[in-house]
């Protein structure tokens, strides 16, 4: 039996980022004897929140992590526009320059969705994009590839290793405000 502050502690993580969610279940009418019971803690700080209840799930959602992305382009200038852009619209954004520091970044963030650069010194698009996809926990996350070549080449191999849409620079705050809510939206709702 494991101490039940380490399990809370281990799942809080879980539950802040909403992967998980706990209900509240009634009480059963007859514990049998080798049942261990409890009663319930009003604790107003609790993070706890029943999906089924609105009211609660509305005045718990200060709570709620807000939105991720990570931005990975070699040019700070883009960075810069697309941190700008996309805290417009209530997101909190990371972002990297350097294409070598790329993977771990998005390892240490978990995003709900990738905006990343094809063409980088050192590691490009393609190569990063494979290997965020070879990581299982990273495989479902949305990866929008940013590029000036806007060639068939670059989009089929783009959507080879795991690329879920193509983005042409320079890049439009209006256009990636629209495909950033898209693929949130589908993150929330799934």
């Amino acid at each position: 039996q494991q101490d039940i502050n380490i399990t809370t502690k281990s799942l809080l993580v879980y539950v802040e980022q909403n992967c998980i969610s706990f209900h509240l279940l009634p009480d059963s009418s007859a514990p049998r004897s080798n049942q261990i019971t409890s009663t319930p803690i009003n604790n107003p700080q609790r993070r706890l929140t029943d999906r089924n209840n609105p009211i609660q799930a509305k005045n718990n959602s200060h709570h709620r992590r807000r939105l991720s992305i990570v931005c990975i382009d070699d040019s700070a200038e883009v960075c810069r526009q697309m941190k700008q852009t996309l805290e417009d619209i209530g997101c909190t954004v990371n972002t990297v320059c350097d294409p070598i520091k790329a993977l771990s970044t998005v390892l240490e963030c978990k995003p709900n969705l990738i905006f990343l650069d094809l063409v980088m010194p050192v590691a490009n698009g393609y190569e990063i994009c494979s290997q965020i996809r070879r990581v299982q926990a990273l495989k479902e996350i949305p990866i929008v590839i940013l590029t000036g070549n806007d060639g068939i080449i670059d989009r089929v191999r783009a959507k080879m290793v795991g690329a879920t849409e193509f983005v042409n620079k320079p890049i439009s705050a209006e256009k990636i405000k629209v495909i950033a809510r898209n693929h949130l939206l589908t993150k929330v709702n799934h």
